[in-house]
């Protein structure tokens, strides 16, 4: 099972379901046996409003989450959003798509 991990979800931004903990959302390692800068993924849901999803730090604030067992399931994040969103919470970095002022033409 690991391998299959490794081969599809190594080196980029993942989310897994960790057994005892929930969603994670993190840059896994080479070998899928890291998740980098891991974050739980919670959701609030409001009464008359639309769900919200916040990328929340583990206790302890983690630097890497080492996985002893192959998760549940995993996925890379395609969704551009939610992989900025994941890098201006890990490294408070803003993603831009375009540059102000930028005369057409020029990129």
């Amino acid at each position: 099972m690991r391998s299959i991990f490794s081969e599809k979800i190594s080196d980029k931004v993942a989310c897994v379901m960790i057994e005892g903990v929930g969603l994670v959302f993190g840059k896994m390692n080479k070998d899928a046996t890291i998740i980098k800068n891991p974050r739980v993924i919670q959701t609030q849901n409001i009464p008359n409003q639309p769900p919200k999803m916040r990328l929340a730090s583990m206790i302890g604030d983690p630097d890497e989450l080492i996985l002893v067992r192959s998760p549940v399931f995993g996925y890379k994040i395609l969704n551009k959003e939610l992989k900025d969103n994941y890098i201006k919470e890990t490294t408070g970095l803003v993603i831009a798509d375009k540059i102000p002022n930028m005369p057409e033409g020029i990129k």
